[in-house]
């Protein structure tokens, strides 16, 4: 068979949830990702040495772990939920019903037949009668299940406290709520050092994203939208601050330089998109190679990867390499996944047996290395977040990722690269002069600006950038009344966390959370 030189992608984002006028953090997701997944998910490659993977890093993630493990935080969820049961108010109450099962249900909260009964106990009346009839004990329990789901899964055997809880799944104590917040606040404190010695072994590479994860292209220019999609409605004034797009770079890089100890030299631009302007941008910025997905590699080429019955795409050989943007002074390499195979391991390996997963993930590589003909290894590219698939995974996908790593490990005709290692193991790179405008997903921005939802944000968002350029003239030409540089640096901070993607994600008939109000409000501050 040919060579595979696999490159595996695991992508950590989530959005800024600090609210600007408060400093409270709105949304509780970022510290329970951080107790859940991105702490088990590096840590584990020690158990497989062989197996190198890419780790994008998002810097608005990152910036939140760092606040997280200082301890300085404010959180009310965090707060609430190890709060003494004996002081809480009706308002609490009510709060611990609507946030303590916004967990997977078939995985996380079936885990402990306790927190099950709990929540078929909330039920009725719409959580009201649970507000008269449950005790302290009741809320003890919930209170610790509702944070003792989102742990790391390995501290579930290996931790004594941990585990002692785990195993009890009841009657828990006050004591114990103190000994499970003692632990979060431990693991929030091991996340980023885990990456940064990982990196330092050389077994996986740290990329990044522009800073508060904006759609770079449509920032630089929002009616670029439109070459994907002739209909796609556009803002009544086209957003268009390509200099927004190399500071959201610039800040990046600088942030990952000081977190992780040196410069990026990949870029994962946010939800895989991609335009000429951004990406040479982001060439000018010193990155050296970007990654998206196989959709846009095809509209960019002319062709399709449509799979034939065997899952063989079409002009494979074209998809499995890298491809070099090269543009009139500089230039920037291209990573591109495989769709198929990405989102089989996003939605559907999750229910298999784990063991039957993997081996079925590693003889459909294999089968792939069997039958497209190149005189070259294939780069193969699995790209996917790095947090929000394992939740629907029994325990957590780790038995999965352990048993694919160490079968890929174990096989010669296969390499486990990071992105930096396998373009330099390409050998001779294909080069193309320009890249079809879209995200990697369905190869267009219709997510993030296809409806009118999205446009109302994009013209909200213009509104406010127009403000801030009228009071940075004002401060520049010293008028009376100018904001002062402070509040300057306050509305441009709040500006480029505005031009993040998730927002956008959430509106629009795309996409809808039990939190989309929160996120709403969010954006508006």
């Amino acid at each position: 068979m040919n060579r595979i030189h696999l490159v595996v992608l695991w992508h950590m984002h989530q959005p800024q949830y600090r609210d600007p006028e408060t400093g409270c953090y709105v949304l509780p997701w970022t510290r329970l990702h951080a107790t859940k997944d991105y702490y088990g998910m590096v840590k584990m490659m020690e158990d497989v040495p062989g197996f190198h993977a890419t780790f994008n890093m998002v810097p608005s993630l990152c910036m939140q772990l760092e606040e997280y493990a200082s301890g300085s935080f404010k959180e009310p969820w965090f707060q609430l939920a190890f709060k003494h049961a004996d002081e809480l108010t009706r308002e609490d109450k009510a709060e611990i019903l609507a946030r303590a099962f916004q967990v997977n249900h078939e995985r996380l909260l079936t885990r402990w037949p306790r927190f099950l009964e709990l929540y078929d106990w909330s039920r009725a009346a719409g959580g009201a009668q649970a507000l008269i009839t449950f005790r302290a004990r009741d809320w003890r329990d919930l209170q610790l299940l509702s944070q003792l789901a989102w742990m790391e899964e390995a501290w579930f055997t290996k931790d004594p406290v941990v585990s002692r809880l785990a195993n009890r799944g009841k009657d828990f104590t006050e004591k114990d709520k103190s000994d499970l917040m003692a632990k979060q606040m431990e693991l929030l404190g091991l996340v980023l050092p885990a990456y940064r010695e990982a990196a330092a072994r050389g077994q996986i590479e740290l990329s990044t994203t522009p800073y508060y994860h904006p759609i770079l292209p449509l920032v630089c220019d929002s009616d670029i939208a439109r070459v994907a999609n002739p209909g796609t409605p556009l803002p009544r004034r086209a957003y268009r601050h390509p200099e927004d797009a190399r500071e959201q770079l610039r800040r990046a890089k600088e942030y990952h330089e000081r977190v992780f100890g040196a410069k990026p030299v990949g870029l994962w631009p946010s939800e895989g998109s991609v335009s000429d302007q951004a990406m040479a941008i982001a060439a000018e910025e010193g990155f050296q190679w970007f990654g998206t997905d196989e959709g846009v590699l095809g509209r960019t080429l002319n062709v399709g990867f449509f799979r034939d019955s065997s899952g063989i795409a079409a002009s494979a050989d074209r998809l499995y390499q890298p491809w070099r943007l090269q543009m009139a002074t500089t230039g920037i390499t291209g990573l591109f996944r495989d769709h198929h195979i990405s989102d089989l391991v996003g939605f559907v390996y999750s229910r298999m047996d784990s063991k039957t997963a993997a081996a079925d993930l590693h003889g459909r590589l294999r089968y792939i290395g069997d039958n497209v003909k190149s005189e070259k290894p294939l780069t193969l590219c699995i790209f996917l977040d790095g947090e929000n698939a394992w939740e629907y995974y029994p325990g957590n996908g780790r038995e999965f990722l352990r048993e694919f790593y160490q079968r890929i490990a174990g096989d010669t005709d296969f390499r486990a690269l990071t992105a930096s290692e396998a373009i330099a193991a390409a050998g001779d790179i294909s080069a193309t002069s320009t890249i079809f405008p879209a995200s990697w997903i369905n190869a267009n921005f219709d997510v993030w600006i296809g409806h009118q939802e999205d446009v109302s944000a994009w013209d909200l968002l213009w509104d406010a950038r127009e403000a801030y350029g009228k009071a940075l003239e004002a401060r520049a030409k010293g008028r009376e009344n100018a904001p002062t540089q402070e509040a300057l640096k306050q509305a441009q901070e709040s500006l480029l966390t505005a031009e993040g993607s998730d927002w956008c994600w959430w509106y629009g008939p795309e996409h809808s959370t039990a939190n989309d109000a929160e996120f709403d409000a969010l954006y508006r501050k």
